[in-house]
């Protein structure tokens, strides 16, 4: 995309959000804002628990969109406290999102936080499967609206996200946030590049070390799906609506915005890039004012395209 084309693009989603919040303010007063109710629920994939928290406007009648919300590598449904607050931020996703009428689920993939399976078993496909089965638990409560059903991915979650819309028509509108695109760039930087060459010679468990600190340890078909899970040929499958938000300043999937225009280049249907003066995680260690905008922008971009 040329810069002209990227500037353009750019101007237009800001001229939507600046005319969207304008009618959004000018109607507060009559605007439904509901409460939020949450409970605890479970699924199974491949005998398998997944455990996770759904989020609902608690005096909505009528069968509401749905959102998932799938969180990052080495991550959890609650993680990522957010400044100021002694919430993660997909509970807080999740209250702003239901008052506005949206149900969301959010859940751990097997093998992290509290659903069953081990975290050295983690892959992409593995995580994709999850979030289909999250699709499929969605639709069978009832009060979900199938016609209307979106994603937000972080990090790793924006890769699954990715690969969820291209393989399932159930999606009607997703959200990137600081999404992988290349995968073995990112993790060859994160877990080190001669902890790949020798996962791709052996087929056992590795400790890697972590870039941020830390090590952690993986199976070898983490590191062989990196040459065979392509979000980008998977996004150039998806058709329906598309959001991507990165941080210039992200250490992690970098360089931005490049990378994050890199899925725009690909998608083939509506779109639009959001892009902050912040780090992979929208500074939401140290302020507030970048992720009160993202999510807000967010639900916008969803009320609209899963209207």
């Amino acid at each position: 995309i040329g810069t002209g084309d990227r500037m353009k693009r750019l101007s237009l989603w800001l001229l939507w959000v600046s005319l969207a919040l304008t009618v959004s303010y000018a109607n507060t007063a009559s605007a439904a804002i509901f409460t939020s109710l949450e409970r605890e629920v479970s699924f199974c994939v491949r005998g398998q628990t997944v455990r996770g928290v759904l989020t609902v406007p608690a005096e909505k009648d009528a069968s509401s969109p749905a959102i998932l919300l799938l969180h990052g590598f080495l991550g959890h449904q609650n993680d990522l406290r957010v400044y100021g607050t002694t919430d993660g931020l997909y509970p807080i996703v999740a209250r702003c999102f239901a008052q506005a009428g949206l149900v969301t689920l959010r859940f751990d993939f097997r093998g992290s936080g509290e659903s069953d399976g081990n975290w050295e078993e983690t892959t992409f496909s593995r995580q994709i499967l999850d979030a289909q089965a999250a699709v499929d638990f969605l639709i069978e409560l009832g009060n979900v609206n199938p016609e209307k059903i979106g994603a937000i991915g972080l990090s790793q979650g924006g890769l699954v996200a990715a690969c969820l819309g291209a393989r399932d028509d159930r999606i009607g509108s997703i959200a990137l946030w600081s999404p992988v695109a290349i995968p073995i760039h990112t993790y060859g930087h994160l877990l080190g590049f001669q902890t790949l060459e020798k996962a791709l010679l052996v087929d056992e468990t590795l400790t890697s070390p972590i870039s941020w600190g830390g090590t952690t340890r993986l199976n070898s078909a983490f590191f062989r799906e990196m040459f065979e899970i392509d979000p980008l040929a998977e996004i150039a499958s998806y058709q329906n609506p598309l959001l991507v938000a990165v941080g210039i300043e992200d250490p992690i999937v970098y360089p931005q915005p490049e990378s994050g225009e890199l899925f725009l280049t690909y998608h083939p249907g509506e779109e639009a890039l959001l892009v902050f003066s912040c780090d992979h995680i929208f500074n939401l260690f140290s302020e507030r004012a970048i992720l009160d905008a993202l999510i807000d922008e967010t639900l916008l971009w969803f009320l609209r395209t899963l209207e």
